[in-house]
Parts: C-alpha cells; sequence; structure tokens
C-alpha cells in the first residue's frame, strides 16, 4: 500500500511596491497566482488556490521595482466566522530585511482541514520600518475534500 503525495503548489506574489509605498496600502497593487489549473480568481488579491490536505504550499514575493525589495513578514488564517481578528499581530521589525527566506513562505496543509474555502491575511513589508509593512485580506486556500 503506497500513499499518494500531492505535488506542492507554487503561489506567485508580485506586488507594485513603489506605488504601495507611496499610496500606503496595497490596494490594486498585490497581485496572487498559481500553478493549479483549478484555482480561482488568478491575478488578483482575491487568488483562492485549490489544495488538499497534506499538501505543501510554498509562496514566493517579487517586486515589480527591483530596487525596493518586498518580502512575505506573514501569512495568518483568519476565522471561520468572518472576522478580521488573527491570532496575533505582526512583528515589523526591519531585521527582516537581512533574512533572505522571508521572501518565501511554505506549509503544509493540515490533514484534518475540513473541505471549503479558508482565507487568510497576507502581509508583505516593502523597505524598512514599521510604515513599511501591509496587510491584505482576501487570499484564500480552497480545500477541496
Amino acid at each position: 500500500m503506497s500513499l499518494l503525495i500531492p505535488p506542492p503548489i507554487h503561489v506567485l506574489i508580485v506586488l507594485d511596491s513603489i506605488a504601495a509605498l507611496s499610496l500606503g496600502g496595497l490596494e490594486d497593487m498585490v497581485f496572487l497566482t498559481d500553478d493549479v489549473w483549478c484555482s480561482q480568481d488568478k491575478a488578483t488579491r482575491r487568488l483562492a488556490t485549490a489544495c488538499v490536505p497534506g499538501q505543501t504550499i510554498i509562496w514566493r514575493i517579487g517586486a515589480i521595482d527591483v530596487q525596493t525589495p518586498a518580502l512575505i513578514a506573514g501569512i495568518a488564517f483568519l476565522p471561520d466566522d468572518g472576522g478580521s481578528d488573527c491570532a496575533g499581530p505582526f512583528d515589523p521589525r526591519s531585521d527582516r530585511l537581512t533574512m533572505p527566506e522571508w521572501r518565501c513562505w511554505s506549509m503544509v496543509v493540515p490533514c484534518g482541514t475540513p473541505p471549503g474555502r479558508h482565507p487568510y491575511r497576507l502581509a508583505v513589508e516593502i523597505g524598512v520600518g514599521v510604515q513599511s509593512t501591509f496587510a491584505i485580506d482576501g487570499p484564500a486556500l480552497d480545500v477541496i475534500g
């Protein structure tokens, strides 16, 4: 008896870092896509990545302006009741810029995750300082049973 391990899913986050800093937010400045044929809302901030329990999800970020790097500051799943409070606030420490692993974030969808859409908050850091961390709600994992 062998267990089939599904291939990892790659989610690409692309953002206009200069515009986000100028406007003070990520609204219409961030776009997500993945390599799953049946995901919904690709190339928007509301990407719903189709996945199964036990599957690895790998997020990578890239800024349109290569001189203003963007990093993943955190990914936190929102409560099932539709509220906006996550487990805790993001730490906007500027020393994150020295850690190259923050350009990539990965997780395994827990085996007990119920089917359905599970929205998350994506926080990104552009540049240095507290005013450089922005978050959006909207992307989700769409767990298939």
